[in-house]
């Protein structure tokens, strides 16, 4: 699997193993149905960041650009409603 890092693509190579409680459903991202790929996905870009507890209050324009290669923008709604009372 390839994802964007600090601007650069990298390959990440995972195994199929995926942390689960006893005899219950994955610790972390689960999926509806027979959906493996949330769980590769998320394996990939923790493996990536050293663990899945890395991943833990990050901000979702990091992971956009990371999985996109693309520029991201964060927008705060509280700047929304100061620009919309001005007018």
């Amino acid at each position: 699997m390839k994802i964007c890092k600090n601007g650069e693509w990298v390959f990440v190579t995972i195994d199929d193993l995926f942390p689960c409680y006893p005899l219950a459903t994955p610790i972390f991202s689960s999926s509806h149905g027979n959906e493996l790929w949330v769980l590769l996905l998320e394996k990939a870009y923790a493996k990536l960041h050293g663990s899945y507890f890395a991943l833990r209050n990050g901000y979702p324009h990091e992971a956009f650009l990371d999985l996109t290669g693309c520029p991201t923008e964060t927008i705060y709604f509280a700047d929304i409603k100061l620009l919309m009372n001005a007018f």
